[in-house]
């Protein structure tokens, strides 16, 4: 048997140094003349990595070069520092799970050094003998399943999601499945009534959440933001009626993309609302008393012009929000709790309506009777 002492291991040591040094000039080289239309794909045959790293060179219509990781279980797998450490460095993440990265072509050699830096530091390859170059792999054959039924449905999805995090999942008695990214907490559930997929998560409390709902309904397209029960969720479905598992991977990624970088951000808006804006005090006397007229609801607004705006613009939003949650609702019930919400904040903006009318013109009716006194004076003489 060999003995391995010091010097051999910093020799070794070296050689590796060399050998990415080496493959990052290479790989720099060949991006800076890398002709659009054609791509450069490198995948890692040590099968001690899983899931196997593929990173994808090509260049945009712009003429940069770019380096793309595929949205799947590698980026799932990565630590969250890595993914961190990537995105300070420049790297972006689109909509459907993909990370990509890009520079000018005279800055090839930097995006070869970034690019190594993933499969080399973060990705632990330990050579770049272990990187192959070649297409995309065969696509794997589609394999369609019609449930036979919810359980049936929820054994589908939960072998789909054990297959996805390497191990077996854990369901609650109602067969749904807890999923925790970052510090969310969130659902994966099987609706009771149809064969579709849900992801559920609740984001904070409702209080005031149309403006935050409006802003980020147009930035993550594919959850539903809503209220229910007076909180904020975030729904994303897939319809199943037809199972197909890499229907469910791609939703799962779109669905951790958005518990990553986009629920806590909702969170913290629905937080820092729920301080600064709750309901003003006169609005809450107004949502629990009932058949008041308009002077009275004046008197509990303090005859304030200003602020009976102010609570018409409130009711104005709450109303239009509980309007779509209505139009979005899972079911009939749930609707109908929506649209009970939403006439409650039409009938309080009617009151302030005629209460403000008390307010900008509170002398109209005596007026009138000043000028028939007058009148009736006038035609005495």
């Amino acid at each position: 048997m060999s003995n391995f002492n010091e010097s051999d291991f910093e020799h070794f040591d070296t050689t590796v140094v060399a050998a990415w040094t080496d493959f990052r000039t290479c790989l720099a080289d060949r991006l800076a003349a890398l002709p659009k239309g054609e791509k450069i794909v490198l995948t890692c045959s040590y099968d001690v990595i899983y899931p196997l790293p593929e990173v994808v060179f090509t260049v945009t219509g712009a003429n940069r070069v770019r380096c793309e990781i595929p949205a799947g279980p590698r980026l799932r797998f990565m630590e969250t520092a890595d993914l961190d450490a990537m995105f300070e460095a420049g790297w972006k993440q689109r909509k459907d799970g993909r990370v990509v990265l890009e520079f000018g072509r005279r800055y090839s050699d930097k995006l070869a050094a970034l690019a190594v830096v993933v499969v080399r530091d973060m990705w632990e390859v330990p050579h770049p003998a272990f990187l192959t170059e070649g297409g995309p792999a065969e696509p794997e054959p589609i394999v369609a399943v019609a449930p036979r039924g919810r359980d049936h449905l929820q054994e589908l999805a939960a072998a789909v999601v054990s297959d996805l995090v390497s191990e077996p999942v854990l369901r609650d008695e109602d067969g749904d499945i807890p999923l925790t990214i970052g510090d969310m907490s969130s659902l994966l559930c099987v609706r009771v009534d149809e064969p579709t997929i849900a992801f559920y998560a609740v984001l904070g409390d409702a209080t005031n959440a149309a403006a935050v709902l409006e802003e980020h309904s147009q930035v993550w397209p594919d959850v539903n933001l809503r209220i229910v029960d007076d909180a904020v969720v975030g729904v994303l479905r897939l319809e199943a009626t037809v199972f197909v598992a890499k229907n469910l991977e791609s939703a799962f990624a779109k669905w951790i993309h958005f518990m990553r970088e986009g629920a806590p951000v909702i969170a913290s808006e629905l937080e820092v609302d729920n301080v600064a804006q709750s309901l003003p005090a006169a609005l809450q006397c107004l949502l629990h008393l009932d058949q008041l007229d308009a002077s009275e609801v004046a008197a509990i607004c303090d005859n304030d012009r200003d602020s009976i705006l102010e609570y018409l613009l409130i009711c104005s939003e709450q109303e239009i929000s509980w309007r779509r949650s209505a139009s979005d609702a899972l079911d009939a019930e749930e609707a109908a709790a929506c649209e009970h919400e939403a006439e409650a904040w039409a009938n309080t903006h009617e009151s302030l309506r005629a209460a403000l009318r008390v307010v900008v013109l509170p002398s109209r009716r005596g007026n009138r009777r000043r000028d028939a006194g007058w009148t009736s004076e006038g035609s005495m003489k």
